[in-house]
C-alpha cells in the first residue's frame, strides 16, 4: 500500500513539474496562493523518501518559493500552534465533562 501511494505521489510531482516548465509558478507568472498551498506539503517529498532530483522545473519552483518576501522558512510544530492548543483544551474539557455527567 505505501509503495503504491508513494508511486501515485511520484506521478503527481512529475506533473507538476511539467507544468512548472512552461511557467514559473502555479498559476502563470505570479506567486499565488497556489504556490503557497503547494508547497507546503511538496518541499518535503524527500523526507517523503520521494526522488526530485529529476524534477529539474520543481527544484526551481521550490527555489523560487523560498526566495519569496516573507517566506517563513521555520516550520513549527502543530503543538505550539494557539488554534491547536486551544481544540486540545477542548477536547479536555469535553472529556471532564463527560466524566461527571
Amino acid at each position: 500500500m505505501i509503495a503504491g501511494k508513494r508511486a501515485t505521489a511520484q506521478r503527481a510531482l512529475a506533473i507538476l513539474d511539467a507544468g512548472l516548465k512552461k511557467k514559473p509558478f502555479i498559476c502563470g507568472d505570479n506567486y499565488t496562493i497556489a504556490d503557497i498551498s503547494l508547497f507546503d506539503y511538496a518541499h518535503l517529498a524527500n523526507e517523503a523518501e520521494l526522488e526530485t532530483a529529476g524534477l529539474p522545473a520543481f527544484e526551481e519552483w521550490v527555489a523560487r518559493v523560498r526566495a519569496q518576501d516573507r517566506h517563513l522558512a521555520e516550520i513549527y510544530a502543530y503543538a505550539i500552534d494557539p488554534c491547536a492548543q486551544s481544540i486540545d483544551r477542548k477536547r479536555t474539557q469535553r472529556s471532564e465533562l463527560a466524566g461527571i455527567i
